[in-house]
């Protein structure tokens, strides 16, 4: 690494430069576009925050995202941020107004650390994001322009004189030329990562297919360490392994997985931004419908495990969602047809109780058009197959 993290003091000095990291985190996330809504504060636990806004543009309009951001300088000890350096954080989120987590560390987050705040994502609760020490070098460096240098010298001369050591003043031929390279090295690095991303997906699904429910539960979560690089190929590989977890729902699945299957689908699922983007969301949201389906016939037909069921439909509920924003009525009609043929598919097996199962259909379809995620209001026996059964 370039930067020096340790040229910032400590934030226990007391000497008058104890809010330095404080104080970069707000330089640096303004110069890359954030709006700083209310400067580094300290709250009724002592922890410093920083609220910023971040702008989001796409085809459906402007939406802007509230991040509460939390500086933790741990590079004098070279601790990793833990769970106990970050207390009460969804309090902290939802007192303040907030729609978001912002980690900012001079270190790295704690593998417990890490996995709440990827909880948190997958939970729908809040977005979270960490800029650890190898991320906020990136975005200080990155596309280096008058303003970020400035704070770069202030904030690392020392690390500063060893970049432009390392990176001397290039000619005006070698710059154009490097422009117009970029594009052309970037695409083939984005490809040399997918493909390595691809290859440790199938790696993971060879190795679940060795395991039983319980052991392949977590080589399932590995699948979380990809979500920060999702891309329409990304999350294609990853609805493959879902699909064919899906099919093995008849062989004795246990709720947890379908919990799984049904948060990962939410966290991979890749929002369409140009017309391009809509085709391939149009494609990943099919294979969401053909997952549900797997999910919902063999969990009400053969295993009598309606809880994983309801999870399908909440995957059919999330796809007849995304039919509006993506503009296709034919995936709004792809989940309706879903629904008719579950519906005459159990009518027609009379050898069976199927009652239960058809009441569930009817109370997710007639919830269909509420734009929440969280599962309808249930009957007493529902809910208590569903919602209370023992853990």
């Amino acid at each position: 690494m370039i930067l020096d993290f340790k040229e910032i003091p400590k934030a226990n000095t007391g000497n008058g430069d104890q809010d330095d990291f404080e104080l970069f985190a707000r330089d640096l996330l303004e110069a890359i576009g954030f709006e700083i809504i209310q400067q580094p504060f300290r709250g009724a636990d002592g922890k410093k925050d920083l609220i910023v806004d971040e702008l989001r543009i796409g085809n459906e309009g402007k939406t802007v995202i509230r991040w509460l951001v939390s500086a933790k300088h741990n590079a004098h000890s070279g601790k990793a941020v833990s769970d106990s350096d970050e207390p009460n954080i969804s309090d902290r989120v939802v007192t303040n107004g907030c729609k978001g987590f912002l980690g900012f560390y001079s270190t790295l987050p704690s593998t417990t650390l890490q996995s709440n705040l990827d909880g948190f994502k997958t939970r729908g609760a809040f977005e979270t994001t960490v800029y650890d020490k190898a991320k906020i070098e990136r975005k200080l460096i990155e596309n280096l322009d008058a303003r970020k240098e400035d704070l770069f010298l202030r904030y690392f001369s020392k690390s500063y004189q060893k970049y432009k050591e390392l990176k001397p003043e290039q000619s005006i031929e070698s710059s154009n030329l490097e422009s117009q390279n970029q594009s052309c090295d970037e695409s083939v690095f984005q490809a040399c990562k997918d493909a390595i991303i691809v290859v440790e997906i199938e790696k993971l699904k060879f190795k679940y297919s060795k395991l039983d429910w319980n052991e392949g539960e977590l080589v399932l979560n590995e699948l979380h360490q990809y979500a920060e690089h999702v891309n329409h190929r990304i999350s294609y590989e990853v609805l493959l392994f879902l699909s064919y977890l899906a099919d093995k729902t008849r062989g004795g699945m246990p709720s947890e997985t379908a919990s799984t299957i049904y948060w990962l689908i939410l966290t991979f699922y890749v929002h369409p931004f140009d017309e391009k983007g809509k085709e391939r969301s149009f494609e990943l949201a099919q294979l969401c419908t053909r997952i549900a389906f797997s999910l919902i016939y063999d969990s009400s037909i053969y295993s009598n495990n309606l809880e994983i069921a309801a999870y399908g439909y909440n995957i059919l509920k999330f796809v007849y969602n995304k039919s509006f924003e993506i503009g296709s009525s034919q995936l709004k009609q792809d989940v309706l047809k879903q629904y008719n043929e579950l519906e005459q598919t159990f009518l027609q097996r009379e050898n069976q109780d199927l009652q239960l199962a058809i009441e569930l259909l009817n109370i997710f379809r007639d919830d269909l058009d509420s734009k929440t995620l969280a599962f309808p209001i249930f009957s007493d026996k529902l809910r208590e197959i569903i919602i209370d059964k023992p853990r």
